[in-house]
């Protein structure tokens, strides 16, 4: 399931700092401990507790800078219990759906030497509403803008993320505009810094009404106890998570009067009157992990699935923690999704595009399994259109030698992560076969995967052909899509009543392909299967009884932006 943030385009005015040299990249947030009060029926929230920050830059700092939404307002910061000086203004930024920040500018008491750490006790408060600004006012259309920030605090529902989403913890980042294309690399530059961070945050809510309230997050569950604050008349409650390597987790949490099912693969959280529609997500995660297991293993956690509220809201997954509307799922989206899931129950990596791609190929596995291969192909297919895009955006910007500036190795691209990523495990698998495929999968180590090339020396173990033509054009560097036709088919008749078809088939696209050709004749069909580098064209030959009747390649296990050359007729 591809972001549809991704996918908006938009264009704001960036702000330029003013007054002074501000380096808003010196300090990493190495730790916080935080606790936020959520009022739902107020939509508001107050947080307060202590961010650790070291400075990382090679200079010492007088100033450090943080950073939260736009609808939050400082309250608080201290070191050592006393008042620190700080400007707080709005800074304009895509990193929040506000597409604003309330960046306090902090003076420090004396300078922050490098590699030395400083702690703070920080507060804020404010409101969380439903707030599209950031697309909403360059014209995206508000049902994409709905679907896509949907973060908000709500009688009914809250649910927040993390950077990217909502600065509802300090951060502190230079601005980011969607529309130069430097709001996911600024998220992926934050996110490296933060590898190795921490964060505990315990989550509190308060209501007068006679309800209570499930709080449900993507870290690891600390406790529950500790809201006796809310005062004579009111209800109260507080669970505490803890958050590790925020490079690949982004701290969410949810507040609402959930109901729950426990399954041994599942465990939802769903809306009062979904009863059913929870049934049939547990249906699909239980029909669907038998079917995984071969490739991936046994998951090592549960499913985790937390409903939204609105049914094109649009789904965020977590490791195997999903957030997704259910009265809008039919069974095969069901299925697909759960299968997503069940690989990062199952399967871990520090790369993007293994764990993303994985999940999806994952996916498509299990479609292939319940309903056939051409399901899985169509299923492969359906998201060739935002590939294509991605593919004609990033061409265009590249630089001239820039071809591994999209590399699926470095690429902040959700598209490439995910899509692409997808096809290219599902490409590999063609090439090497099942087994070696599931032998490769079963063998990868994270820890191990400290090189570029460790994927494709996993694959040099389980299949002796070489094939770093394919990494280089699809995973070390991005050379684009093939673009394939069958430039020539030339029919032979031969004394045994059988054909002999000379196919040439041209690649004038940027990346080189193993593809799979077929010949039809009256009587019967062959297939094979052949590489065409890029700027080449290749002849093989196949023989069928009879007359050939048509010739055909790729048969949409390739991704190519025009399938319209893949078939020829014979006469």
């Amino acid at each position: 399931m591809l972001s549809s943030l991704r996918n908006i385009v938009v264009v704001l005015l960036i702000l330029p700092a003013a007054g002074f040299a501000l380096d808003r990249n010196a300090f990493t947030f190495t730790n916080y401990d935080l606790e936020v009060r959520v009022d739902p029926e107020g939509q508001a929230m107050a947080a307060r507790g202590k961010v650790t920050l070291r400075n990382d830059s090679d200079k010492p700092q007088s100033n450090l800078v943080l950073q939260v939404s736009s609808s939050l307002e400082w309250r608080m910061i201290e070191l050592n219990g006393k008042a620190l000086e700080y400007l707080s203004d709005p800074q304009t930024t895509d990193i929040d759906h506000t597409g604003k920040v309330s960046e306090a500018v902090v003076t420090l008491p004396s300078p922050v030497l490098p590699k030395a750490s400083i702690t703070l006790d920080v507060g804020y408060s404010g409101t969380v509403p439903k707030d599209t600004t950031r697309l909403a006012r360059r014209d995206v259309p508000e049902d994409r803008a709905q679907a896509s920030d949907w973060d908000r605090i709500s009688s009914g529902f809250t649910g927040i993320r993390g950077v990217g989403h909502v600065t509802w913890y300090p951060i502190a980042t230079d601005p980011a505009n969607m529309g130069d294309n430097t709001l996911f690399p600024t998220i992926a530059r934050w996110q490296a810094r933060e590898a190795r961070s921490t964060m505990k945050a315990r989550f509190c809510w308060i209501t007068d009404e006679d309800r209570s309230f499930t709080v449900v997050a993507n870290g690891t569950f600390e406790g529950i106890g500790g809201g006796d604050f809310g005062g004579e008349g009111n209800r109260s409650g507080c669970t505490t998570f803890s958050f590790a390597n925020l490079a690949q987790t982004v701290p969410t949490f949810a507040i609402a009067p959930f109901e729950m099912l426990t399954r041994p693969a599942i465990s939802l959280y769903y809306l009062t009157g979904h009863d059913a529609q929870a049934v049939d997500t547990a249906a699909a995660a239980e029909k669907v992990q038998p079917l995984l297991k071969d490739w991936f293993g046994t998951p090592t956690s549960k499913i985790t699935v937390i409903e939204l509220p609105e049914a094109n809201d649009a789904a965020f997954d977590s490791g195997s923690m999903l957030f997704t509307p259910l009265q809008s799922k039919d069974k095969k989206q069901n299925e697909v999704a759960m299968a997503h899931q069940t690989v990062h129950a199952s399967f871990s990596s520090n790369r993007p595009w293994i764990s993303e791609g994985l999940a999806g190929f994952g996916s498509m596995l299990a479609v292939e399994q319940i309903y056939g291969r051409r399901a899985a192909l169509d299923y492969l297919n359906a998201n060739l259109p935002v590939l294509v895009a991605a593919e004609n955006e990033n061409t265009a910007a590249a630089k001239p030698s820039g071809d591994a500036a999209q590399s699926l190795v470095s690429t902040t691209d959700d598209v490439y992560q995910r899509a692409k990523a997808m096809w290219v495990w599902s490409m590999l698998r063609d090439m090497i076969g099942d087994k070696a495929m599931q032998a490769v999968i079963k063998s990868y180590r994270a820890a191990d995967d400290r090189t570029p090339t460790y994927v494709q020396q996993l694959v040099s173990s389980q299949n002796k052909r070489d094939l770093e033509w394919f990494f280089d054009d699809w995973v070390y560097r991005d050379r684009g899509l093939p673009q394939l036709k069958i430039a020539e088919a030339a029919p032979r008749q031969t004394l045994e009543n059988t054909s002999v078809t000379a196919v040439t088939v041209e690649n004038s696209g940027g990346a080189g392909v193993e593809i799979p050709i077929m010949v039809k004749g009256n009587s019967g069909e062959q297939r094979s299967r052949i590489v065409v580098p890029t700027h080449q064209k290749v002849t093989t030959r196949l023989t069928v009884p009879g007359k050939p009747t048509d010739v055909s390649i790729n048969d949409g296990s390739v991704p190519e932006a025009d399938h319209s050359d893949d078939k020829m007729e014979l006469k």
